[in-house]
């Protein structure tokens, strides 16, 4: 059967990458805490409001987007169709 060394490499290779990543618990003098307290953070609660007004800016920056791109398709499908009808008239 054909294709045993090469699986033997991919295996040899998986094994050599493996070895090569980092063993961050094996750094316990590094700057990489070992922490297990959770960070405090007063971050205000999310009103309806709030969320109703972030979806109507997301609403109009979409279109906005969408606009932008259906513009560019025009210029560039018209870009081609002009060098197209220009090569086909010689």
């Amino acid at each position: 059967m054909g294709g045993e060394g090469a699986m033997m490499q991919a295996n040899q290779m998986n094994k050599y990458n493996k070895g090569q990543l980092s063993k961050r618990k094996d750094r316990k003098w590094s700057i990489v805490g070992e922490d297990q307290e959770k960070p405090e953070f007063n971050l205000p609660g999310a009103t309806p409001e709030i969320l109703e007004k972030i979806k109507q800016e997301m609403k109009i920056k979409n279109k906005e987007i969408r606009i932008k791109r259906l513009i560019l398709l025009i210029l560039f499908m018209g870009v081609i169709l002009a060098s197209l009808a220009f090569v086909l008239m010689f």
